[in-house]
Parts: structure tokens; C-alpha cells; sequence
């Protein structure tokens, strides 16, 4: 894995600015850096349960991640319809999965006040792996 290549990232601990008195701030799940459009999301409690997924039918950009909240260009698959998906318990285990056209990422995390996600690992495969012989310009297995 390397981990310099771009990266799904979950900014968890900095607010991302001040409010008004009264004012309801309303934290992302996640901050994305990196890949620039996703065709998935899916995120599963520690019982490995579906609790939120939305997909879009072509790759859309995604700048930030906030529960409950449809980006443009995505539909959600769960909860069914409209519901909105249940609330998030603080220091909950979740793993966040998502899908750009070139890679997957696999992030496991905490929830932290606020409804965000810290990441304590996360790993990325790429979603068509190339055959041997494109990789070194060798034949590829019989």
C-alpha cells in the first residue's frame, strides 16, 4: 500500500469555523482530499451492518461528507427512501467504505462529537488491478 497516493481523509479534531450565537453547525462526517469523484459510499456499524449508502450513477465530486445529508448527484440506497439513517453514538467503531472509478477505500474509525469520523486506519486498492505483463512489459501468467 502507498500511502502517498491520493487519499480518502477524515479531518475529525479541528472545527471548521466559528458560529453565531444560536447558530446550529452542522459537522461533516468527513473532509475529502484526494480523489475528486466517488460513485459509492457505505458505512457499517461494528456488527458489520449497513446503516448509511448512497450511489451515484456516474462518478460526482464530493468535497465533504455530512450523515444524513444526499450530495448531489448520489442517491441513497439505506436507509430505504428518504428515512434518514439513525443516529451516530460518540466513540462508536464504524467503517467507511467508498468507491471512486480507479480505486476503493476501507476506512475504520470512531465517532467523535459532532457526528465526524476519526480514522485510525484506512487502506486503498485499486478497483481493476493491472495484469502482470502491464506492469513490467513481461508476458502476463498462461
Amino acid at each position: 500500500m502507498n500511502r502517498s497516493l491520493p487519499a480518502l481523509v477524515a479531518v475529525a479534531l479541528l472545527p471548521l469555523g466559528g458560529c453565531a450565537v444560536g447558530e446550529t453547525v452542522i459537522d461533516p462526517l468527513v473532509v475529502i482530499s484526494g480523489p475528486r469523484a466517488f460513485s459509492r459510499f457505505e458505512l457499517r456499524d461494528a456488527d458489520d451492518r449497513v446503516i448509511w449508502s448512497l450511489a451515484a450513477d456516474e462518478p460526482a465530486p464530493v468535497a465533504e461528507l455530512v450523515y444524513g445529508e444526499v450530495p448531489p448527484g448520489f442517491s441513497q440506497e439505506a436507509p430505504a427512501g428518504d428515512g434518514r439513517p439513525r443516529a451516530l453514538v460518540v466513540g462508536e467503531l464504524l467503517t467507511l467504505e467508498s468507491a471512486t472509478p480507479l480505486r476503493f477505500f476501507h476506512h475504520e474509525g470512531f465517532v467523535t462529537g459532532g457526528q465526524r469520523l476519526s480514522i485510525e486506519y484506512w487502506e486503498m486498492k485499486l478497483r481493476n488491478p493491472p495484469a502482470s505483463a502491464e506492469l513490467d512489459g513481461g508476458p502476463g501468467p498462461p
